[in-house]
């Protein structure tokens, strides 16, 4: 599960990093995936994300 999700994050920053000339940080990238994964584990994305 995990994997297909690494996978499919990673597609779209190798897809839209080109577009967006690097606007969005790979940070942001990791914040975002781990929102993710803490969303579909039904845990707190701002405790994930903001310490």
């Amino acid at each position: 599960m995990s994997i297909l999700i690494y996978w499919f994050f990673h597609s779209l920053w190798s897809l839209f990093y080109p577009i967006f000339g690097g606007f969005i940080t790979p940070t942001l990238l990791c914040q975002t995936v781990h929102c993710f994964i803490s969303f579909l584990r039904f845990q707190t994305c701002l405790r994930f994300c903001h310490g």
